[in-house]
């Protein structure tokens, strides 16, 4: 089964965040089946140096050709996540898109991962009434995994 998605990165100044020095930060949009997820280039520009048509730094500007080659180079890294996840079969979305770019993605195969990255990194967001029943729940779910499956752990796929 294939799944297609569309999928595009443009870039865009974040005019609501101008800095001291009154340039304007440069931010990468990716966009996979029409929902956008915002990523920082790490660069800034003025205003009057930005093409919004081509969505670049005009090239007769100071650093305006690398900048330009740095945003290339975004954009690249960019599709060259997306076609990883592609060739991994994962799930694709913008989120995933800039996590495997930003290189903080990391696979999670069996239903003890998700327990345990949802207690490293989720469970610091939830309330204090929640935390407290998240211990009972992880027993439940280890054993319906060992009643049901006969196993310590199950595999996604």
């Amino acid at each position: 089964m294939t799944i297609t998605n569309t999928f595009n990165v443009h870039f865009w100044l974040k005019k609501s965040s101008i800095r001291k020095d009154e340039t304007i930060p440069i931010f990468a949009r990716i966009w996979i089946d029409s929902i956008p997820v915002d990523v920082s280039t790490k660069e800034a520009t003025f205003e009057e140096h930005w093409c919004s048509m081509a969505s670049r730094v005009k090239t007769r500007t100071k650093n305006g050709k690398y900048i330009n080659e740095i945003l290339d180079d975004v954009n690249s890294q960019i599709k060259k996540s997306y076609r990883q996840l592609k060739e991994e079969g994962r799930l694709i979305t913008a989120q995933s898109v800039k996590l495997r770019y930003l290189g903080k993605d990391k696979a999670i195969l069996t239903c003890k991962g998700l327990i345990e990255y949802h207690r490293e990194n989720e469970l610091k967001k939830l309330a204090l009434g929640t935390i407290k029943n998240y211990g009972a729940t992880e027993k439940y779910i280890d054993r319906f995994i060992k009643k049901e499956f006969k196993s310590n752990d199950v595999l996604f796929y």
